[in-house]
Order: C-alpha cells, then sequence, then structure tokens
C-alpha cells in the first residue's frame, strides 16, 4: 500500500468519526466535516510526506469521499419530502389546503441546497436541479 493509499484511509477512518456522531444533516455538521477534513489532510499530507501532485490527489478523493456520505443523506431527505408533497397533493384533491406543509417542504429543500452549495462538486448541480424542478411542480402555493 503507497504513503497516499494509507494517508487516504486515515482521512477516511476520521470522516466517519465525524460522522458516526449520528447527528442530523445540517449546514453546521457540513461545514464542520468540510473544514476538519482539510486540516486534517494537510496533517495527514505532513506526516506521509505526501508530494503536491498526492497531495491534490488525495484532496479530489476526500472532497468525492465526503460528497458521496453527504449525498447518500440528502437522497434519503429527499426522498421523504416527495413522499411528504405526493401525501399533500393526495390531500389537496379532496379539498384541503395545505399551503404551510408545502411551505416547509420548499425550506426543507432549500437548506438541502444550501448544503449543496458549501462543498464544490459537480454532481451538486443535478441535485439542485431536481430541487428547483421539484419545487416548481409540487410545491407552488395554492
Amino acid at each position: 500500500m503507497t504513503n497516499e493509499q494509507k494517508a487516504l484511509m486515515d482521512v477516511k477512518k476520521d470522516v466517519l468519526k465525524l460522522w458516526n456522531r449520528k447527528e442530523v444533516l445540517s449546514n453546521a455538521l457540513v461545514k464542520r466535516m468540510l473544514d476538519l477534513t482539510a486540516r486534517n489532510i494537510g496533517d495527514i499530507t505532513r506526516k506521509y510526506k505526501l508530494s503536491s501532485q498526492e497531495s491534490t490527489r488525495l484532496t479530489e478523493s476526500v472532497e468525492n469521499y465526503v460528497f458521496s456520505i453527504i449525498e447518500e443523506k440528502i437522497y434519503e431527505e429527499l426522498d421523504d419530502i416527495s413522499t411528504e408533497a405526493m401525501k399533500i397533493s393526495l390531500a389537496e384533491q379532496f379539498g384541503m389546503k395545505l399551503s404551510d406543509k408545502k411551505a416547509e417542504l420548499r425550506e426543507n429543500l432549500l437548506t438541502i441546497k444550501d448544503w449543496l452549495e458549501l462543498i464544490d462538486v459537480e454532481k451538486c448541480q443535478k441535485i439542485c436541479i431536481w430541487i428547483k424542478s421539484f419545487i416548481f411542480e409540487q410545491l407552488q402555493p395554492n
């Protein structure tokens, strides 16, 4: 195993320690994960004496790893939101007015969009486009 691979394993272990706190995904948690991971990469780079090229590859790998963890949680939340939106849509077909519930779901989606903006990864665009479309199609006020 190369020093770069060992370094990546160390950083991944530290990221999982942060994630295992079972905290609710929030702006604060995402920011803390990214900040601590960035700091950790510097320490790990020095520990394993990585070149600047190895350090750059390590940073890219870690960013993708952190994003994959966050992405999984985001998709769980998006699934919950879409299920809730479907329930609201059915209730509205029976004459119920649920503008407050729609507004709450819109806020939840916009919060997820804020999390994504903390991360500079191309995959974020795909999810942001989905969020905008979903709000436009499903969560318009009555």
